[in-house]
């Protein structure tokens, strides 16, 4: 991690919470040993939609707050609890060739700063060389 283009020294809890909030699909660890989850008995309202909140502790203590849809099922909003915690909302959901739904629309925050993206176009498995990602 850089900041102010200088190398910045991570703790633990700090690197966990930076790997947990970036996996594409966080749910499918789940299930594995280690993981807790812990479903809200009340529902809550994000951005004027009802959403089921899922609380998950990682086995490295690192807690999520996951908020759904409660009509669509889609993930919405998450908040990390830890240091560094951050807030992150999806919308405008799209089907793509391989048939699961990709949020055009992200926003989060930095540094206090809003900020938004927007996905232009989707590729799923098209051939990109393992070379680009390292």
């Amino acid at each position: 991690m850089k900041q102010f283009n200088k190398p910045v020294a991570l703790t633990n809890d700090v690197k966990a919470a930076v790997r947990d909030r970036y996996k594409l699909f966080p749910e499918l660890d789940f299930g594995k040993s280690g993981y807790t989850v812990q479903l809200d008995p009340a529902f809550k309202i994000v951005n004027n939609q009802l959403a089921y909140l899922i609380t998950v502790t990682s086995p490295d203590g690192v807690k999520v707050n996951y908020f759904y849809d409660a009509k669509s099922g889609l993930k919405i909003k998450q908040y990390t609890v830890a240091p560094l915690g951050t807030v992150m909302e999806w919308g405008d959901y799209r089907e793509v060739e391989t048939g699961i739904k990709i949020p055009y629309l992200e926003k989060t925050s930095v540094v206090g700063q809003p900020i938004e993206y927007k996905v232009k176009s989707v590729k799923v498995n098209s051939g990109l060389s393992d070379d680009l990602f390292k």
